[in-house]
């Protein structure tokens, strides 16, 4: 699968070519529609299709599920988030991170632009951003689905 352009402007993903005319996918939608060739240009070698995939789900979750490498680490930022912020004395004292593994997850989300350093009862701690918030808040409004063993 490839990254096309089209005219104006927008990327879709390219699912089947003719002479005549292409299949193209919306990443957003996930419409698929066929429009004449003439109308799409192919993507730099670059524009990897699968981002171009993931460019459907919303900035804060994509940046949200990229920086939270495990459940542990969204988890993490659950709390965070629903906590309004923690201290980092809360966190080594409330989960099961050392505290090595715990600076390098909150450096990740720094990083990400998820949460920013703040005071939280007088130690130093980390709060979320609007992004996160937004994200978590996405996530949630998600259906639940039960999982059934065979």
């Amino acid at each position: 699968m490839r990254t096309v352009y089209h005219t104006d402007g927008t990327q879709y993903l390219l699912c089947k070519e003719s002479s005549e005319s292409s299949l193209i996918r919306d990443p957003r939608s996930g419409e698929e529609r066929y429009v004449p060739n003439e109308k799409l240009t192919i993507a730099d070698a670059d524009d990897s299709s699968l981002i171009a995939a993931a460019s459907g789900v919303s900035n804060p979750v994509r940046t949200v599920l990229t920086a939270s490498h495990n459940e542990e680490a969204l988890g993490l930022l659950v709390e965070l988030t629903d906590r309004e912020g923690l201290s980092v004395v809360a966190m080594i004292d409330a989960y099961d991170y050392c505290e090595s593994d715990l600076n390098g997850q909150l450096a990740e989300f720094r990083a990400a632009g998820l949460i920013t350093e703040a005071e939280i009862y007088g130690e130093r701690g980390y709060e979320p951003t609007e992004m996160t918030k937004s994200a978590i808040e996405s996530l949630r409004s998600l259906p639940q689905q039960s999982v059934v063993n065979s």
